[in-house]
């Protein structure tokens, strides 16, 4: 299975497949369920789409098909503390999901996130890659320690009302 990572486009297409992964029960459960309309995936994504953020918003696909969703951004500011990475120099962090649940446990994230520590370290210099999953999102702590995350902490989290892991990745 080839897994291409492509930059999201600002067409309804696009829009269209993150409101449908949003309604899959292993997205919702641990993920923004405040994006439920056309409306509400524009405002939140065209931003970033349209490079007025600092996080770049991608469809990740297998093999063509759109299978889900990565975005990554670089850590600044007050995030250095909630990241864990004061002592870093240039740290990226990075939220993906697989949103089409035929491609779930065959490797695509873990393929994902690769590619990503590669670009990452090569494009930006990136020296450190943070990653901040619930506590208990089993496939998303298998898929990173896969990759060689190791947890550096974890806190309750009052946006999400849940316990997130803090996880690095040294690029």
């Amino acid at each position: 299975m080839n897994i291409q990572i492509r930059k999201m486009r600002g067409c309804a297409e696009d829009y269209r497949l993150l409101l449908n992964w949003y309604a899959m029960p292993q997205v919702k459960k641990y993920f923004s369920p405040w994006i439920s309309t056309m409306d509400e995936a524009v405002q939140k994504y065209r931003p970033r789409i349209q490079g007025e953020s600092p996080v770049a918003p991608n469809i990740l696909e297998a093999d063509g098909v759109p299978i889900g969703y990565l975005q990554y951004f670089p850590i600044q500011g007050l995030e250095t503390s909630r990241y864990c990475v004061q002592n870093c120099k240039r740290p990226y962090g990075m939220d993906l999901f697989i949103g089409n649940p035929a491609y779930l446990g065959k490797g695509c994230g873990a393929a994902a996130v690769s590619f990503i520590k590669d670009y990452l370290k090569k494009v930006f210099q990136a020296d450190v890659l943070a990653l901040d999953p619930q506590a208990n999102n089993k496939a998303a702590l298998h898929c990173y320690q896969k990759c060689g995350a190791k947890t550096v902490c974890t806190y309750f989290d009052e946006a999400y009302q849940a316990e997130l892991c803090i996880l690095h990745i040294i690029l």
